[in-house]
């Protein structure tokens, strides 16, 4: 639905009072509070500005200590403040640390809580605008961000979710240490999008019929479900799907 619309729905799921669970109520009145947000003040689109539409950097490879690994990371450049955020494929947007937001002037929207970080349940942090961020030559104005109110997210500055690239094509090369990002091929009889992050804004959702572009043609097929991806899998004459 629209915008006005979904607000206008929400409005009144909430004025019936059906909810009785704290926690959804609360996060039914944060998705309220976004939307309105977007509705008086568009933007956060975390639209590129740069002319480029392709790059590629460093995979940093971020420590435990000396001989463990803890992940992989990319450099991302927030209102001018380099953070190093974990590239991790299970989680969604791109979520600071509160050290790197207080540096960087990021600026609260709303209060939220943060889930799925460690075992120590939800943590405060709030969802808040970041006017520029940048990943190697591409550069995106007027973003979304989520913060965490401890000083460190897992042990480093940050995480970043593989989802945030839906716009672009992927290439994740961990032996040699590089991240490429390129443009889709346009779907016939479109005009090409505008690239931008999936950096936690409220877009309306568009549908489309599948399409494959030709140069897609050998690419293994795959099932999404949010962020998960299920992968078939042949071992021996059996066929399983496997989860990532």
């Amino acid at each position: 639905m629209p915008i006005a619309d979904r607000i206008k729905a929400l409005e009144d799921y909430l004025a019936l009072g059906a909810i009785d669970d704290p926690e959804v109520h609360g996060e039914l009145q944060r998705q309220l509070i976004l939307l309105q947000q977007t509705q008086a003040a568009p933007g956060h689109a975390c639209r590129m500005t740069s002319k480029v539409s392709a790059t590629e950097i460093n995979l940093k490879q971020l420590l435990i200590d000396s001989n463990h690994l803890r992940g992989y990371g990319l450099d991302v450049n927030i209102n001018g403040v380099l953070a190093h955020l974990m590239l991790d494929t299970g989680a969604g947007g791109i979520l600071i640390d509160r050290k790197i937001a207080e540096k960087a002037n990021v600026a609260q929207i709303v209060h939220t809580d943060v889930h799925g970080i460690g075992d120590r349940g939800p943590a405060g942090g709030y969802i808040g605008a970041a006017g520029s961020i940048q990943i190697g030559d591409l550069e995106f104005t007027d973003c979304r961000v989520e913060v965490m109110e401890s000083r460190s997210v897992g042990g480093g500055d940050g995480l970043i979710g593989g989802d945030v690239f839906a716009h672009f094509l992927v290439d994740i090369d961990s032996p040699h240490g590089k991240f490429r990002l390129s443009e889709l091929p346009p779907r016939p009889d479109e005009p090409a999008a505008q690239a931008a992050l999936e950096a936690g804004g409220s877009p309306e959702l568009n549908f489309h019929d599948r399409y494959i572009a030709p140069e897609m043609k050998t690419y293994s097929r795959i099932f999404r479900f949010g962020h998960l991806l299920l992968i078939p899998t042949a071992l021996n004459d059996s066929l399983r799907s496997f989860s990532s």
